[in-house]
């Protein structure tokens, strides 16, 4: 390989590589590898790509827009076949009236057929929904988004957070009701304290096993994360959900619990990129406190401020 410059307008063979380019099929030298409309890049998949990192980056917008599109078009689908099947008749706007009662049925009565299954669905749905969110809002574009990532948070969702809470929400009810609580007026500050304390620390606990597992981090690397986060994500966990659960435990029923606190959780999780977004903006750190792996995804190993628990997925609960 000679330097380049020695090799402008030189005739040479085509395709021949140079430092800062190569040559085209007259042999004069190309820089970044074009000239004349020929490219020393052979497309896989897609021929109007000109180099690898720009097919790749084709690809994967490609992908993430279908995908997108297809869990739109699903959700669409079976939201209106609930109602169109007994619409004949009715117009438009009696079926819009109709759509929210009788999609809301069919969720209940799934959910008393099926309650670990529907809530598991439930969660890995809000906990994908929740990272998309996040990786948007921080200005992440479609075509550079982290599938994986997402999938990650899906699957602790699915395997964790669903069935792991319907079990806590059972176990909590037992409780309170064995010891002659509920009833008074004021179990609900005992039951906020009760899931702070027990419910919150297990689950993050559990969750931050699972994200590494996932990552295939290093046991000690995930017991690290583990121990130093117990006791931060309890504090952290302060200045949101003992406000959100005087709803949760005052006024929600025990089976439609996980469906309001995730929720708040996609609100939340909306909240928090859009700080986080703002502070990349201005140049400042998100927070001294916080630590990128390897891959550059902020983990929970220190404490998380509110802006920089967006950067997690499923950040909303992991600061429960």
């Amino acid at each position: 390989m000679a330097p380049s410059g020695s090799l402008e307008g030189e005739k040479l063979g085509p395709g021949t590589i140079v430092c800062g380019g190569v040559l085209d099929e007259e042999g004069c030298f190309a820089p970044d590898g074009e000239a004349g409309g020929w490219s020393a890049y052979k497309p896989k998949l897609l021929w109007w790509c000109k180099s690898e990192m720009e097919e790749d980056r084709e690809v994967n917008f490609l992908v993430n827009s279908g995908f997108l599109i297809a869990v739109i078009v699903t959700v669409a689908v079976r939201l209106a076949s609930s109602t169109l099947d007994a619409s004949r008749g009715w117009t438009a706007e009696e079926v819009l009236l109709r759509l929210p009662q009788d999609n809301w049925q069919g969720y209940m009565d799934m959910l008393r057929s099926h309650p670990v299954l529907v809530k598991a669905v439930t969660s890995g749905t809000v906990y994908a929904l929740g990272d998309w969110t996040a990786q948007t809002t921080n200005g992440t574009p479609l075509a550079e988004l982290d599938r994986w990532r997402v999938a990650r948070s899906a699957a602790a969702g699915f395997v964790g957070h669903g069935p792991l809470s319907h079990c806590w929400y059972e176990v909590c009810e037992a409780l309170f009701s064995a010891i002659g609580w509920n009833g008074a007026w004021w179990v609900t500050l005992p039951k906020i304290m009760t899931d702070q304390l027990v419910w919150g620390p297990i689950w993050n606990a559990t969750y931050v096993v699972l994200v590494g597992l996932m990552k295939r981090d290093a046991p000690a690397r995930v017991w690290e994360a583990v121990t130093s986060t117990m006791v931060p994500l309890v504090v952290s966990g302060l200045k949101l959900w003992p406000a959100v659960h005087l709803v949760t435990y005052g006024l929600i029923p025990p089976e439609n619990r996980l469906l309001w606190v995730d929720t708040v959780e996609i609100l939340w999780v909306t909240i928090l990129s859009k700080q986080a977004a703002d502070e990349a903006k201005r140049d400042q750190p998100l927070s001294t406190d916080t630590a990128a792996d390897e891959d550059g995804e902020l983990t929970p190993v220190a404490v998380l401020s509110t802006a920089a628990a967006a950067e997690e997925p499923a950040l909303a609960e992991l600061v429960k």
